[in-house]
């Protein structure tokens, strides 16, 4: 028998290495795909209405200091004040700034390095000897949190923002894996950021949408959460007072939360500190509530509909549900706010805690209501705290080396903070503040819907999974091409193998939002998935052109060109699908196979030496 020319294994390596890549990876994608589905991760809104007032009518915070000196030095060292910085020119104050900082998780090392201004993350797969044999190392643009309790970072390139998966714990005072990030999830530096995320971690984008900036424009007209954000735009206050009219007059064109009416008072907090299922209403995008406004006019809150009721609170992750459900917040009457324990300009050094809040409980209760005894009083650290026993700190079931405050003000808190509760049959969700009585049925109807179907990902049983599909039917029939309710059918359809609904859905989706890279994205994996090559290229194009950081479906696109005898192109998408997954097996041998195809014998050789590298250690 002849022997096989070098071209002819390299072809069939090609081919047992896609058959191989297309079940690994699709394996993944299965895993992943109720993760993916959730909003929170790829945010790109509905076209959006214009909103109240125009980008023109905000001047940034350096503005408000000219006047307010105090309150904008203060406001500096809050949290909110440096909540996102550039890297570069970042001092991080409450993070170390070692030239090099590393961990190890799952089998792989993670590397932080700082130099000359520029901040570098890297995932590393390292041999029983420390030697590094695969790496993906990325340039950070910028820091989103303020460290003091955690941070997360941002990598920023072609115009697309994606989150690293390495993050800073505050209160283990480390790195480690940014929440929700591990090995097997597969996303490494391709998780999206969208303006969802954006609008309450930062402060103003130079155009938004974040779908709107240009590729190579500045991204931030104000980095960090700055004074408009509570206060709304500020133009028409700062020319008011410009004009130095004696006295000043009562109406002083800004707003003062303080002054609000409770609901919406409340709003501005909420539109940020919410942590439950939110669905902006049709034709806003997260950038549009401006504060002043009902905060249904933007944005709509579901919650369980025993959430503020007297046996949930426990497993509630919210600060606001667990006060809206306290005894004090419901027997005030609306008057107990967040403003009321924190002050938004300022918060009390580590020392002072005990008694700041102390002096705030003492502003409705008196010294001698606490029926505790004396002995156990004083035995709290430090000494007589209310909140040490009646807001004790507790675990964040869902972020790892993390606390938060119980925020129930119990007589006496139960310690059991469990995961989340699952929504249970007969038990359906709500609209906060009754907003579903305010706006038309059928936008409460896809709001609902979408609530729903995300309650679905992350609790797929099949009760709930059938009520979210009547739901979104039902929605996609008044709102034919609404390209959120498209796509969350979509996947549900997927999720339950359908994929000939699935398809349609998606292609619906994506004629109706041609931006909306979930649904390009998923459009293209169903193509691949039934074989129709010739529909997935096209797709694929098209989601990688508006996201070239998939590293799966650069693979895909890989296939389906070695199908079409497309060798040269099929030889650059492996190049790119290696570059973007170096940490993976089967995207090497698919390179490998194509260069030894192409004539590329040493390159291929050294793929090969390193993909057996790898192979070694992930044994």
């Amino acid at each position: 028998m002849l022997m096989m020319s070098r071209r002819n294994r390299g072809l069939l390596a090609v081919s047992a290495a896609l058959l191989v890549l297309g079940l690994l990876w699709s394996v993944v994608r299965e895993s992943r795909t109720l993760v993916e589905s959730r909003p929170a991760e790829v945010v790109i809104p509905l076209p959006a209405s214009k909103p109240a007032l125009d980008a023109d009518d905000f001047v940034g915070s350096a503005a408000c200091a000219s006047c307010h000196g105090s309150l904008a030095h203060s406001f500096a060292s809050h949290p909110m004040g440096y909540s996102t910085a550039p890297v570069a020119a970042d001092p991080e104050p409450e993070i170390p700034t070692d030239p090099e900082s590393r961990f190890e998780r799952d089998g792989l090392t993670y590397l932080v390095a700082r130099s000359e201004g520029t901040v570098s993350h890297s995932e590393q797969l390292r041999s029983p000897r420390g030697q590094v044999v695969a790496e993906q190392k990325v340039p950070v643009a910028f820091r989103i949190g303020s460290g003091r309790h955690g941070a997360s970072y941002l990598v920023h390139q072609q115009g697309i923002l994606r989150q690293s998966p390495i993050s800073w714990f505050g209160e283990t005072r480390e790195f480690d894996l940014s929440p929700g990030f591990d090995r097997t999830a597969g996303t490494h530096f391709e998780r999206l950021v969208g303006d969802d995320c954006l609008a309450c971690h930062t402060g103003r984008l130079q155009l938004e949408p974040l779908s709107h900036q240009a590729p190579t424009s500045e991204l931030f007209a104000e980095a960090a959460i700055g004074c408009e954000r509570c206060h709304g735009p500020g133009r028409a206050h700062v020319e008011l007072f410009e004009k130095g009219i004696e006295p000043p007059p009562l109406e002083t064109k800004i707003v003062n939360p303080a002054r609000l009416e409770p609901d919406l008072r409340d709003a501005v907090c909420l539109q940020c500190h919410f942590a439950g299922n939110r669905i902006l209403r049709e034709g806003k995008t997260p950038w549009d509530f401006r504060p002043g406004q009902p905060l249904d006019s933007v944005w709509l809150l579901l919650l369980q509909a025993d959430d503020l009721g007297p046996d949930a609170p426990e497993k509630v992750v919210s600060h606001v549900q667990q006060t809206f459900s306290s005894r004090c917040r419901q027997q005030s009457e609306g008057r107990l706010s967040c403003f009321t324990c924190h002050d938004p300009h300022q918060v009390p050094q580590a020392e002072e805690v005990p008694a700041y809040y102390r002096s705030k409980c003492l502003t409705c209760h008196q010294t001698d209501s606490c029926q505790a005894p004396p002995t156990e009083r004083q035995a709290t650290s430090p000494a007589d705290s209310c909140i040490a026993c009646h807001m004790p700190r507790l675990g964040a079931a869902n972020v790892a080396h993390s606390s938060r405050t119980d925020h129930r003000i119990s007589r006496k808190p139960k310690l059991d903070q469990g995961a989340r509760k699952k929504l249970r049959p007969n038990v359906g969700l709500v609209f906060y503040g009754d907003a579903d009585q305010r706006i038309p049925a059928g936008e409460a109807q896809r709001a609902r819907a979408l609530g729903l179907s995300r309650e679905a990902f992350r609790n797929p049983e099949p009760w709930l999974l059938q009520e979210t599909e009547s739901a979104l039917s039902a929605a996609r029939t008044s709102r034919p091409n609404d390209g959120e309710v498209l796509t969350m059918l979509g996947n549900l359809k997927r999720q339950t193998g359908d994929l000939e609904a699935a398809r349609k859905l998606f292609a619906e989706a994506h004629q109706a939002r041609p931006d909306q890279i979930e649904a390009a994205s998923n459009l293209a994996v169903v193509c691949f998935q039934m074989g129709d090559y010739e529909a997935a290229l096209g797709a694929l194009d098209r989601a990688l052109q508006l996201n070239p950081f998939q590293a799966e479906l650069e693979a895909q696109r890989t296939a389906v060109l070695v199908e079409f005898r497309r060798g040269p192109e099929a030889l650059e998408s492996a190049r790119r699908a290696a570059a973007l997954a170096p940490l993976r097996p089967e995207a090497l041998q698919t390179l490998e196979g194509l260069l030894e195809a192409h004539g590329h014998f040493d390159e291929a050789a050294t793929i090969r030496q390193r993909r057996i590298a790898l192979e070694r250690v992930l044994r």
